[in-house]
């Protein structure tokens, strides 16, 4: 953020290149300036424009005080929240991911075999096809 607002149009640009579209850009620009801290702050729960926020709030002019405890504030709240969602998930399905497991496991067994031989079939094939044969006339 200290570096987007320093070097102002150059780092617009280096933030512009990061998006997939300039539509896009435009958007997470707006939607920093529109929402200010409380924008850097949902940033954090938003993919994509997490990344985006420290550059953008640097490029509209945002003070380092109002980001850093936007963006601190946010960080601290996201952490908990995604391990909690991923432990109580693991929770609740954890014997049917456990199962599932099993029977992968032993599907990816059989998986990797059939790439093996696959890719000996592919490879004496390739070979055979690169050897030249005399044919009945005499030339190769």
């Amino acid at each position: 953020m200290v570096i987007a607002s320093a070097i102002g149009s150059g780092a617009v640009t280096a933030s512009r290149r990061s998006c997939a579209t300039d539509i896009c850009f435009i958007k997470a620009t707006a939607f920093v300036k529109r929402y200010g801290s409380y924008g850097v702050f949902f940033a954090r729960f938003l993919p994509g424009l997490r990344f985006m926020a420290g550059p953008l709030a640097g490029c509209t002019g945002m003070e380092y005080s109002r980001f850093f405890a936007a963006n601190l504030t946010g960080g601290i709240i996201y952490a908990p929240v995604c391990v909690a969602i991923g432990y109580l998930l693991g929770r609740g399905f954890g014997n049917s991911l456990q199962r599932l497991e099993s029977i992968i496991g032993k599907v990816e067994h059989y998986a990797l075999a059939l790439l093996g031989l696959s890719a000996v079939i592919i490879g004496v094939w390739r070979w055979f096809g690169s050897r030249k044969f005399p044919t009945s006339n005499g030339k190769n």
